[in-house]
């Protein structure tokens, strides 16, 4: 059975027939069987907050990946993550974005963050509020990221907006394919 109480759920995704389930607050991704209740994988401790092995800070965002793993936004430690899911708790990072515990706007550093998703292309497309941004990111520098390994970008860093190129905060980021390939951003409306 879950077991633990889910508190302040902030997303949830489909995973083929379970859910996947970012539990916020108690600091972890959780894979649930929708029939039986049953968590099936679980990233984070529950209710411990961290950095290290298996640990997370105020996750908001996960999604299942065509490889099987899982992409996490991690927001208290700054940083988006990719884990392969390892038994029935826990698993490998095998690729980050965002300096652990570092917010910024310099190369691979993130502010305060809502979404990511995997694009079609393999990069990886981030909603980077704090930052007033969104930003696509090469998948394939993970280890190596230089100021040309993001290479598409809608917003002016650090400024905030409705003008051209000027986002507020924005929350999520979902991919559209109609032919070609476009990005679609939801904005937080301009608070006067």
């Amino acid at each position: 059975m879950l077991g633990m109480m889910l508190c302040i759920p902030n997303a949830f995704a489909t995973s083929t027939t379970n859910l996947l389930i970012t539990d916020g607050n108690n600091h972890r991704v959780i894979e649930v069987d929708p029939i039986t209740h049953n968590v099936i994988w679980q990233y984070g401790q529950s209710g411990v907050i961290g950095s290290g092995t298996n640990q997370l800070g105020y996750p908001c965002d996960a999604a299942k990946l065509m490889n099987g793993n899982v992409l996490i936004v991690d927001s208290s430690n700054s940083r988006v993550i990719e884990v392969r899911p390892e038994g029935v708790s826990g698993g490998t990072i095998v690729w980050q974005y965002g300096q652990t515990g570092v917010a910024g706007s310099e190369v691979n550093q993130l502010g305060f963050h809502c979404e990511a998703i995997r694009l079609a292309n393999g990069n990886t497309m981030i909603a980077d509020s704090g930052n007033h941004r969104v930003i696509e990111v090469k998948t394939t520098d993970y280890l190596n990221f230089t100021a040309s390994s993001i290479i598409w970008q809608q917003g002016q860093t650090g400024v905030y907006g409705s003008g051209w190129n000027q986002l507020y905060s924005p929350r999520d980021v979902e991919e559209i394919r109609q032919g070609i390939l476009n990005q679609a951003i939801v904005d937080r409306l301009l608070r006067n």
